[in-house]
């Protein structure tokens, strides 16, 4: 909700053409709706009560914060593919080879997707 109030000053514009606030509100948008109906869906569920491991939590926090730090002077590129790994790392539990290539070609997707079709500069 706060991305559909902080980019309502921003013109939408039109489908043919969209303004700076068309992606933004109708991300926020999709993100409403999709909380809403997780929210539904989480009523009827029951939880069995896994314990949390803050230690992969924070080494997540971790490598968000450092990442985000790193991204002025590295590059997006590098930061994004660092901090995949460590994340999908941390989320599997251990170390697998698989890793590697599969966040090499998400981090070159993202930035294509941003650089060069939407002509977005990403750090």
């Amino acid at each position: 909700m706060t991305s559909w109030v902080g980019f309502t000053n921003y013109s939408l514009g039109t489908l043919d053409r969209p303004g700076p606030g068309f992606f933004p509100q109708l991300v926020a948008a999709l993100l409403a709706v999709a909380s809403i109906l997780a929210l539904l869906e989480a009523r009827s569920a029951t939880y069995t009560g896994e314990p949390i491991l803050w230690k992969r939590l924070l080494w997540a926090l971790a490598a968000v914060l450092g990442g985000a730090a790193l991204l002025p002077s590295a590059g997006f590129l590098p930061v994004a593919f660092l901090g995949g790994v460590i994340i999908a790392v941390l989320a599997e539990g251990r170390f697998r080879w698989r890793i590697l290539p599969v966040m090499a070609l998400m981090s070159v997707a993202i930035w294509l997707l941003f650089e060069q079709l939407l002509g977005i500069r990403l750090p």
